[in-house]
């Protein structure tokens, strides 16, 4: 308890919002935004690390208006709060705008980062205006953004101490309450104690009472039994009225008992005849329902028979153990009938709880769409593998045709066959696409995650994490912590259409190694 107050003191103390800022909640994680960019947001995205509930380190803020991508930004975060801002991209007249340093460049989108490829869906083709380039900040600028570093960190080592200060004012506060407890508790103990002493007397009290009030009766019996005795005919009489008087009475309560009885069967039946009613009309209304739905599923089948199918496309090794790991394909169907094909990663103990997993995040997936698709089929586990170890889930965007294709895995030992695995499905999901020498495609993530039993999701807790606009479903839906998870950041910013897979592996398998108990796996 003593713990719990001390944390709650120390996040206020450091939860304070900077001038000029608005608090913001993204992916479940707070932060600080200048008030201009945060503005008129329908919703904030945050790819990187969560401390204590607040933005910490380095990663990407993505910030929506109107169910539409506004803005994006590399950003590096300090409890919250922006430590080093960097490059920001965002859409200006039907151009991609690149703000670095208060300069702003029109670029093409060819040029977007992997980071902020979604911007491209909405870049107009025309011709680049360049901005003249800006001198580079004079020695004095760098004096004055020091000496704003130098006292950013003074008022976080204030910020420190004063929260040290309130954790032990909490902790004696807290002491103080525990002695207030244990005192309340000495006193109720007491009174109970009283109290349970008064019942004592008061049932002493009463067995006495009762003992006096038999003797009485006895009494009173005796006298009556002398009365009766010595009583004449007309006692007789008057004792031989008053019984049948007392029969009479006894009589005509037995006859309101049973017509009341009668009343309340009567009652009882009608209710149930009710709710038989009531059931039948609901099972009727629930049956016609499901003929409906049935119907309307059939009639978008028939539909998107004839439309091209799409389809997500996996790889795996077997692994040691019971399963744990699978890769899962489905496919979506929009609206317009057009098929979406999604290949992602799942978790369970056992080939049973894969399976039962496997639906229960393809429905959660068909809620969330960013197509508002629905699932034309049951998905389909493709691979199972076995212990703990990686798991591979990437998305590849074709901009021109403004489609997106899946690809997941499981990943051993052999990082050489797993690249070389992902570079037949990229040649394959190309031709899916009609992806052309020329054309512009790139992948938008490649995430290596790390499954044990100990970190994985139930498929019950699937709802609860599925957020709008998903992307990489089997990282959201299955891994519980952030530390389970990596993307291989550097090789993608330079090599856009990741041509070194190899190295896009090992960098983020390298990322995960202090927290990969296993070592390989």
């Amino acid at each position: 308890m003593k713990f719990l107050i001390a944390m709650l003191v120390s996040g206020a103390a450091l939860a304070q919002a900077p001038a000029g800022t608005t608090e913001v909640t993204a992916d479940g994680c707070k932060l600080y935004l200048p008030s201009g960019d945060a503005k008129g947001a329908s919703r904030i995205r945050w790819s990187g690390q969560c401390k204590d509930g607040l933005a910490d380190g380095r990663g990407v803020v993505r910030i929506y208006s109107s169910g539409k991508i506004a803005r994006v930004s590399e950003t590096t975060f300090a409890a919250g709060k922006i430590a080093s801002a960097g490059e920001a991209y965002f859409i200006k007249g039907g151009q991609a705008v690149r703000n670095r340093g208060g300069d702003q460049l029109e670029i093409a989108a060819s040029e977007l980062p992997t980071w902020a490829l979604e911007l491209g869906m909405l870049v107009e083709d025309r011709p680049v205006s360049r901005a003249p380039s800006k001198p580079p900040p004079s020695s004095t600028k760098v004096a004055e953004d020091k000496a704003a570093a130098d006292k950013a960190k003074a008022e976080a080592e204030r910020a420190k101490a004063e929260a040290e200060k309130q954790a032990a004012e909490a902790r004696r506060e807290a002491a103080e309450a525990k002695a207030q407890a244990d005192k309340r508790v000495a006193e109720d103990k007491a009174a109970a104690a009283k109290a349970a002493k008064e019942a004592e007397a008061k049932r002493l009290a009463a067995e006495k009472a009762q003992a006096k009030a038999a003797a009485e009766r006895r009494a009173a019996e005796k006298a009556a039994a002398d009365a009766r005795a010595a009583a004449d005919t007309k006692t007789v009489a008057d004792a031989k009225v008053a019984a049948e008087r007392a029969a009479a009475s006894e009589k005509l309560a037995q006859e309101k008992a049973a017509v009341e009885a009668r009343a309340t069967a009567e009652a009882r039946a009608a209710e149930q005849a009710k709710a038989t009613a009531d059931a039948k009309a609901a099972a009727d209304a629930k049956a016609t329902m499901d003929k409906l739905a049935a119907e309307r599923l059939a009639a978008q089948k028939s539909a998107a028979a004839s439309a091209p199918f799409v389809p997500g496309r996996g790889f795996g090794d077997g692994g040691q153990g019971e399963p744990l790991r699978a890769v899962v394909t489905f496919t979506l169907t929009t609206e317009e009938g057009r098929n979406l094909g999604v290949a992602t990663f799942v978790a369970g103990k056992g080939e049973a709880a894969i399976k039962q997993n496997a639906v229960a995040l393809a429905q959660s997936y068909e809620k969330v769409s960013p197509f508002h698709a629905k699932l034309l089929e049951q998905p389909s586990v493709i691979t199972t593998c076995g212990g703990p170890g990686y798991v591979v889930e990437a998305r590849v965007t074709y901009p021109a045709t403004k489609t997106y294709g899946w690809f997941a895995g499981c990943m051993g030992d052999n990082i050489d066959g797993t690249a070389k695995a992902i570079q037949q499905i990229e040649d394959a999901m190309h031709k899916d696409f009609k992806a052309t020498p020329t054309s512009f495609w790139a992948y938008q993530y490649l995430i290596i995650g790390f499954v044990d039993e100990a970190g994985i999701r139930g498929r019950a807790e699937y709802d609860r994490v599925a957020r709008p606009n998903l992307m990489a479903p089997g990282r959201v839906m299955v891994l519980s912590r952030p530390d389970q998870w990596a993307e291989c950041t550097t090789v993608a910013n330079k090599d856009p259409k990741l041509k070194d897979k190899v190295a896009c592996l090992k960098e983020a398998m390298e990322k995960l190694k202090p927290k990969d108990p296993l070592g390989v796996r």
